[in-house]
């Protein structure tokens, strides 16, 4: 399959009505628009009480949120002056963690598992005191900041390095030390070096796609599983230790399986959102989707107009949500295995708003295309879209 070149007005216009919805623009709970036989969306009366019970699994946790908001403000007023900028953004631009982040709506398409993960397995486990809840949500928040930080490291932020390196560092240890509190030395966190962990994994991924085109699929679970191990070493200690606190760790693999396929999931869908900029960066080679654009179309390299474009492309778009649901599917199955329903009800709510997200993507390449083909001028291809 061959994505066809648009005249340069054309690229133009399409490049600046498709791009990809930022994580910063999520939408309010809704499973409407778009949905188009094929996509297997749930029916409409189904489909409003999956959203409900969707939005259930976040409105129940306020005060613990609250809570660890409260928690952040005061972490973030205890730092060094020096570093407390680039600490607020972290806590506020990135995670939304305290008291003084602008309010959003969580998109059922995208989620938000931190620190809410924390709280189901709680109740899913049947842990009710309130102090571990709390706790492991906020040592989540911290361990996602520190790999955040180092993330921006490794990608190459120049700008504030020194502080970036101990805000990683610095909440690395406080997650550790609030996961020892709980779980003692069964978990031995400390002892995991992320910086090393997160370089060894980049390193990996950049001799994968160094040079193009790859013989294999970027998103089989081999590869994909390389761009995403990191993300589960943010969650796996906290979630771990409720598992040893409860004495159950015959469970501890079950898990790590739910969180390596929900993270390969996650990553992909991460991806298609900053593609966009990690191409303008130069951090193609850090994509799963570019990888995985370059490898269908059997590139070498890639601009955004032809990247813009593949990403309307059904088949490219039919492999890219069925990756997606392949892992989310597998999570789904581990959940199920682990009784814990209210991980399952999590990523079923994500599945089916990934479906409607599809299905409003060809419904708008439907429309564009049936727009461009009614235009007669010289410049255009004829049949651009096929009938």
């Amino acid at each position: 399959m061959r994505v066809q070149v648009m005249p340069a007005p054309v690229v133009a216009a399409v490049a600046a009505a498709a791009r990809l919805p930022s994580r910063r623009r999520q939408s309010s709970f809704s499973w409407e628009g778009g949905v188009r036989s094929g996509c297997m969306p749930l029916k409409p009366v189904a489909r409003a009480e999956a959203g409900a019970r969707y939005a259930a699994l976040y409105d129940s946790y306020e005060q613990n949120v609250r809570w660890i908001q409260r928690q952040a403000d005061w972490e973030l007023a205890a730092l060094p002056k020096a570093v407390k900028e680039v600490a607020d953004f972290y806590f506020n631009k990135r995670l939304k963690a305290t008291s003084d982040a602008p309010y959003y709506n969580i998109s059922p398409m995208v989620g938000r598992p931190l620190p809410y993960l924390a709280f189901w397995l709680c109740d899913d486990l049947g842990v009710d005191d309130e102090r571990v809840r709390r706790t492991l949500g906020l040592a989540l928040i911290f361990a996602s900041i520190s790999v955040s930080a180092y993330d921006d490291l490794l990608e190459g932020a120049l700008d504030a390095v020194s502080h970036r390196l101990f805000i990683a560092r610095y909440f690395w240890a406080r997650h550790a030390s609030l996961v020892a509190e709980l779980a003692g030395d069964k978990l031995k966190v400390h002892e995991l070096l992320v910086v090393e962990n997160i370089s060894h994994i980049y390193g990996e991924v950049y001799s994968l796609f160094s040079s193009y085109p790859v013989t294999v699929n970027p998103l089989s679970e081999k590869h994909i599983s390389k761009f995403s191990q990191y993300l589960v070493s943010v969650c796996y200690p906290s979630l771990a230790a409720i598992f040893i606190m409860k004495g159950n760790s015959d469970a501890l693999p079950s898990l790590n399986k739910f969180l390596h396929n929900y993270c390969m999931g996650w990553r992909i869908v991460d991806d298609m959102r900053d593609c966009r900029d990690d191409l303008l960066r130069g951090d193609a080679g850090k994509s799963a989707v570019i990888s995985y654009v370059m490898w269908h179309l059997k590139l070498s390299r890639i601009d955004l107009p032809t990247l813009t474009a593949a990403l309307l492309e059904p088949e490219i778009l039919e492999g890219l949500y069925k990756a997606i649901d392949r892992h989310y599917k597998a999570a789904a199955r581990v959940a199920r295995e682990m009784n814990s329903q209210r991980l399952l009800d999590f990523v079923v709510g994500q599945r089916e708003g990934h479906r409607v997200e599809q299905a409003r993507f060809q419904s708008f390449r439907d429309g564009l295309c049936a727009f461009l083909n009614g235009i007669e001028h010289r410049a255009l291809t004829p049949d651009l879209c096929p009938r």
